[in-house]
């Protein structure tokens, strides 16, 4: 195109990239390039070739919850002062979710960890593990 000594200020980059519907967008993900030598295929298939029983491998992970999550924007006439939410007063009170699975499939019963020291009295589903603990996770005594 032969141009030389262009200078473009920031109203002609806005409009030069509205018009190539370009737009500057947030970074949402890092990623690496594997090395030229890396076999993926190879390496997975020399651990699968170690693993005996799938069923003892064991995958889980814990999720803290909270019983009410209070709306933090709601709608209210202009110029109020004040705008109130009302909650359950349990929006503090957290328990535990344990989801996990085995290298088979298999999936393992899920289990509730309340953040206290005796079981609550409700009736809980057909299948769940329900827990207390003072801290409300796992530890190696329960």
């Amino acid at each position: 195109m032969d141009i030389e000594h262009f200078h473009g200020g920031p109203a002609w980059c806005f409009r030069f990239m509205r018009r190539r519907h370009l737009s500057i967008r947030a970074r949402t993900t890092v990623a690496q390039r594997l090395p030229t030598d890396y076999q993926e295929r190879e390496r997975v298939a020399i651990f699968r070739d170690k693993i005996t029983a799938p069923s003892h491998i064991t995958n889980m992970d814990e999720i803290p919850l909270t019983f009410d999550i209070p709306l933090t924007h709601t709608v209210e006439k202009k110029g109020t002062g004040m705008v109130a939410i009302c909650t359950t007063g349990q929006e503090k009170s957290l328990f535990t979710v344990v989801l996990g699975c085995h290298g088979n499939g298999q999936k393992l019963p899920p289990i509730l960890i309340f953040k206290r020291k005796t079981l609550p009295k409700e009736a809980f589903p057909a299948g769940v593990v329900v827990k207390a603990n003072q801290k409300g996770w796992m530890d190696k005594e329960k």
